[in-house]
Parts: structure tokens; sequence; C-alpha cells
């Protein structure tokens, strides 16, 4: 595959449509990982923005609006918003761009359990499941073509936490 360079650091491959639905897990995991439009550079940038302003309230708008009035977007268009803005959209993207890389790291861990002896908990489970729509607790329950139940349980995690 093709990388996209985006900065002397750092490489991605191009964007394409997804066909996930964004419900579904992996959907949700793919929007988190595409939140970050951002170079490490204009990054690094904006939480050096952020960092140097946050305690002094509302007195960083003049400092802002002379030093970072022809801020532009991820376009190259100037922005129009008054300085306080500019300064929570820098904040908004160093965020995206933290969740962004936590969603990089992040493995999906899926386990099935058969359900093979009549137990009343999990029958009862069973059937309330199979009823109602809404998940309940943190496992599924499917059944494959030959009518045999299973426990589905499905959690993304970081395996190597900072």
């Amino acid at each position: 595959m093709c990388h996209v360079k985006n900065g002397p650091f750092e490489t991605r491959p191009p964007v394409r449509e997804s066909t996930l639905s964004s419900t579904c897990t992996l959907g949700v995991i793919l929007a988190a990982q595409r939140l970050d439009l951002n170079t490490v550079d204009k990054i690094h940038y904006y939480s050096k923005l952020v960092d140097s302003n946050r305690h002094n309230g509302l007195s960083v708008e003049e400092h802002m609006h002379s030093q970072y009035k022809n801020m532009a977007d991820l376009n190259g268009n100037e922005l129009t918003c008054s300085p306080i803005e500019n300064l929570v959209k820098a904040a908004n993207a160093v965020r995206n761009f933290l969740i962004s890389k936590s969603f990089c790291d992040c493995s999906l861990i899926i386990s099935f359990q058969r359900i093979v002896k009549t137990n009343p908990a999990i029958d009862k489970y069973v059937k309330l499941r199979l009823e109602n729509s809404q998940k309940l607790a943190n496992c599924d329950v499917i059944q494959d073509e030959s009518g045999n139940l299973y426990l589905v349980s499905l959690a993304v995690v970081d395996t190597d936490p900072k």
C-alpha cells in the first residue's frame, strides 16, 4: 500500500471510503482513528499554543489576536473566529489527535462460549436477549444455522497501556 507523507515524522495510508457501518464496533474504531487530520508538526504547534495559554483565561484574547490572527484551517482558509474560538479549535485538534492515536494502538478481543448445558440463569438470559434487541451486560447471544447458541463478548482494549 502506498503511504502518504504528512510531515517529516509521519506517514499514513491514504484515506478511503469505508463500507463499515458507523454503529458497528469496527466502524467506531475506524472513525476514532480518522479523527486526526493533522500532522505531528501541526499538533505540536497546537499543543504548545494551548499549553502556553491555558492559565491566561480571557486575557489571552489580545495576545492570540495579534499572534494568531492569520491562523488557517486544514484547507488553508483563514479562520475568521475569535482568538478564544481559535484556542478551542486548537485544543480540539490536540484532543482528536490523542484519541486517534490511542485507537491506532488498540486490539479487538472477541470471545465465543458455546452454551451446551441447560442452566436456568443462562436460559433466562438467552430468552431475554433473544426477545429484546438491546444488548444485556457485556455479552451478546448469537445462534448459528444449526441452532447452537453462543455467548459472545467483544472488547476494545489497549494491550500496551502507557
